[in-house]
């Protein structure tokens, strides 16, 4: 008999449960349910002959279903009726369906019958291996009956399954909130310094596989523009989360992912307009800092040179930052300042795919050069910009962006700016056309490739 070498624990991360509005709650109250059953009829050799050792009487089963609904390993009982077996009804939302994994269990949780995957060894035994589509109604139930074969003594892989050790034995719950919303963000879990999982956690309930056997689960959360969440829990105290949610309240924060694997030079410079204090968390790549500032004062952050990807979180008088400078060898790689408020002058060398301002943004001196980013929004801040300096390998063209500056210009007048911008190509005759116009009307200095 096959035994389970891994038994797996669930996470179900219910975040529509919290701070729904009226219009959501209008909305799902016309999503219709309906229920799913399955009927188990096990072969006929096994009926007639038996098996040779072992308990080999269905207990319960363990399916995955792809659809409206998403349930990954769920364990649901099945109770004997007359000669099959019948599961427990699952609710699940009116739409199509696949049914994708389906293992039968005896009481000690042991695999003892799969329906083959379609490819695999064994998928030929049966008349409709996996994936077995199906329909769910509103206010039906939806009966289904699987092909099992016997797992006695043969190897996962020629049913199609990875492995056999799949046991559900846990349910625990967790909601993630960020200022006041339901956010959507990546959840990674950790033990004894080894990542068993990351997985996307929706604003919707999200069913997600941890290993089991572990003392301690360490959670982590980085999301850009929130600080990075992280909490050790003992098994003890995730079974408690069983009925009551762990609900994780994510901090504004500023952020930034860096990459520098050189040396010491990559730092953070910052200036803040008054005396206050920030709190810096490294991800674990070095111990957290607590830096006092004295007004207008440059402050120096010195980061770790890693030859990975770390996520710096800032939190405090995040507010009180004025002035924000990484400048060192494309090192910046993720950032967010939608809690800078009153940030005017930022400086980054980096690689990104793009780079945007919201609105309201109070930046007025933007320096990016020596990076590589894809595509460079400035419409938010363009109408306050005093000076621009620009030197990118990116597929933004000085021809928009010196064209935007001229029309914001004309509307919001700015005199005696600067304008630096550096590009792959060489400025055409309308880019020049239009810092020309910019220098002459708004005596500006500029400057161009």
């Amino acid at each position: 008999m096959l035994k389970p070498t891994q038994i797996s624990v669930w996470l179900i991360a219910s975040i529509s449960a919290f701070f729904v509005s009226c219009e959501q709650d209008s909305h799902d109250s016309l999503q219709q349910q309906g229920k799913l059953t399955v009927n188990l009829s096990l072969p006929d050799q096994v009926k007639t002959e038996g098996r040779s050792s072992g308990n080999v009487t269905p207990a319960s089963i363990l399916i995955s279903v792809e659809g409206t609904t998403n349930l990954t390993l769920e364990k649901i009982s099945l109770y004997p009726f007359e000669d099959t077996y019948v599961s427990e009804a699952i609710a699940l939302l009116e739409g199509s369906y696949e049914l994708t994994d389906f293992l039968v269990l005896n009481d000690p949780d042991e695999v003892i019958y799969a329906t083959p995957k379609s490819g695999s060894e064994f998928a030929s035994v049966i008349d409709v291996p996996l994936p077995l589509g199906f329909e769910v109604s509103g206010n039906s139930v939806t009966k289904i009956e699987p092909e099992v074969l016997s797992t006695l003594d043969t190897s996962p892989d020629k049913y199609g399954y990875s492995t056999f050790g799949l046991n559900v034995v846990e349910t625990f719950l967790v909601a993630a909130i960020g200022n006041g919303d339901l956010v959507e963000t990546d959840l990674q879990i950790w033990s004894g310094g080894s990542k068993l999982t990351t997985d996307a956690l929706n604003p919707s309930t999200n069913r997600l596989a941890i290993p089991s056997g572990y003392d301690e689960y360490t959670l982590i959360i980085e999301k850009q523009g929130y600080a990075r969440y992280k909490k050790t829990f003992s098994l003890a105290q995730m079974k408690a989360f069983n009925d009551e949610p762990l609900i994780i309240h994510l901090k504004p924060a500023l952020t930034i992912t860096l990459f520098s694997p050189f040396d010491e030079y990559n730092d953070l410079k910052i200036i803040l307009f008054e005396a206050g204090t920030l709190y810096i968390d490294y991800s674990d790549y070095q111990p957290a800092d607590t830096i006092e500032f004295e007004a207008m004062e440059w402050i120096d952050i010195p980061c770790p040179s890693t030859d990975d990807h770390y996520f710096v979180s800032i939190t405090g008088d995040v507010d009180k930052i004025q002035s924000l400078d990484n400048d060192y060898n494309q090192s910046t790689r993720g950032i967010n300042l939608d809690h800078a408020i009153n940030l005017k002058s930022l400086l980054i060398s980096a690689v990104m795919d793009n780079i945007t301002f919201k609105a309201g943004s109070k930046i007025e001196r933007l320096f990016l050069f020596g990076g590589k980013i894809n595509t460079i929004d400035i419409s938010n801040i363009v109408h306050q910009l005093v000076l621009l300096d620009i030197s990118e390998e990116n597929g933004t063209s000085s021809k928009m962006i010196s064209k935007m500056l001229y029309e914001s210009l004309q509307v919001n007048p700015r005199f005696g700016g600067s304008l630096y911008l550096y590009f792959n190509a060489s400025a055409s005759d309308e880019d020049k056309k239009y810092m020309g116009l910019i220098e002459q009307e708004f005596q500006w200095f500029v400057s161009f490739d």
